[in-house]
């Protein structure tokens, strides 16, 4: 098929609507620490959704914003010679490739998540171009994709492709939709711009779409192999990057990685840079990370702590580091509760946090006979 592209900025003086509201209407609202913390976990999706409920554009606007900086690799395996595929936990509105795929709507509106920080970074002739496409040629229908300039971004152009709205019941023709629109990217990079050898695309759909995270990313990476398989060339194209700022998804993209691909030649190469700072496994819709730290400092909702209710706080390490951390009152409310529970029906008490960057810590009662017990077979 073919894929017909914008025709870049210079054509096109006039203002944006989007730019029209945003200078006619917007507030600030501030929020808290604590807030800001959960609403930075979700922030693609709550632009997205207040986009597509109220026609809302929001920022997201926060001094710690360039904490984590630094691209980091973790996974990289060669597909054909000559063309490898990898793993980044990375910006992709700083990531250093020829094209970046967007995750854009049928209208190709840039109002929230990937689409809108792309439309930030690299300014407002993304947007207008893109709305020039749609008066050419009309909406890009779902699985086909639209190329537009790349304004300020580091990239040579963008790739907007346009995922499925995930419907369980009707969950064969998501699957082959974002199938299809990988497809499009990968004919696209290969036969239709031979100027372009490296391509960055993200979980597609797996945001406001609502597709599955841990499937999406096994359609990607399982679509990316078989499409391999079954062509002759690679044009020019040798890095095919998938990348994502969100912890869960990168999890996700490695794991699909790993399962589909085979090893991660990464570990090869001895290259303690490109190993991730995080250990993680993906478990149905959960992320487990394994963290090396100290668990007192950790910032989460709930903190598990093993302790003997005859010793308190006293007896381990890992109490006596929380007790230090959350203050006298923590052991106050601990002993409050077990003065009021018999020792053997209940084996978990709940108290709050305290001091520490935690909202709960679950106390897990741990007879002290069974500690001895071990101590003595580990002899």
């Amino acid at each position: 098929m073919d894929f017909p592209k914008g025709a870049g900025t210079a054509a096109y003086d006039e203002k944006s609507e989007t730019d029209i509201y945003r200078r006619s209407c917007s507030w600030q609202i501030p929020i808290n620490h604590d807030d800001l913390k959960i609403v930075k976990k979700n922030e693609s999706q709550l632009c997205e959704v207040l986009q597509d409920k109220f026609g809302c554009i929001s920022i997201l606007v926060s001094p710690a914003q360039e904490h984590n900086s630094e691209s980091l690799q973790v996974f990289r395996k060669m597909l054909t010679p000559g063309l490898t595929l990898s793993v980044w936990k990375d910006n992709l509105t700083r990531h250093a490739v020829d094209a970046v795929v967007n995750a854009a709507n049928e209208d190709l509106k840039h109002g929230g998540g990937l689409a809108l920080a792309l439309v930030k970074a690299g300014g407002q002739e993304i947007q207008e171009e893109s709305t020039r496409f749609i008066s050419i040629h009309g909406k890009v229908p779902t699985g086909e994709i639209a190329v537009t300039g790349a304004g300020k971004l580091p990239c040579k152009l963008i790739i907007h492709a346009v995922g499925p709205r995930w419907v369980e019941v009707d969950r064969e023709r998501c699957i082959h939709k974002l199938q299809t629109a990988i497809k499009n990217i990968l004919d696209y990079a290969i036969f239709y711009n031979m100027y372009l050898e490296t391509v960055a695309i993200p979980a597609l759909s797996s945001g406001i779409f609502n597709f599955p995270l841990n499937l999406c990313t096994q359609i990607i990476v399982e679509t990316i192999r078989l499409y391999f398989q079954g062509v002759q060339t690679t044009g020019n194209l040798k890095e095919i990057h998938l990348v994502s700022n969100e912890e869960p998804t990168v999890a996700a993209f490695k794991a699909a990685s790993e399962t589909i691909l085979g090893m991660n030649e990464l570990r090869s190469w001895g290259n303690q840079e490109a190993t991730p700072p995080f250990n993680t496994m993906v478990m149905s819709n959960f992320t487990v990370h394994i963290v090396r730290g100290q668990i007192e400092l950790q910032e989460t909702d709930v903190i598990v702590n093993s302790i003997t209710p005859s010793h308190c706080f006293e007896a381990g390490l890992v109490s006596r580091s929380i007790l230090q951390q959350a203050g006298d009152e923590i052991e106050q409310e601990f002993k409050k509760q077990t003065s009021q529970t018999s020792q053997d029906s209940q084996l978990v008490l709940v108290t709050k946090g305290f001091k520490l960057s935690c909202q709960y810590v679950f106390h897990v009662l741990w007879n002290s006979e069974y500690s001895r017990t071990d101590m003595v077979r580990s002899k």
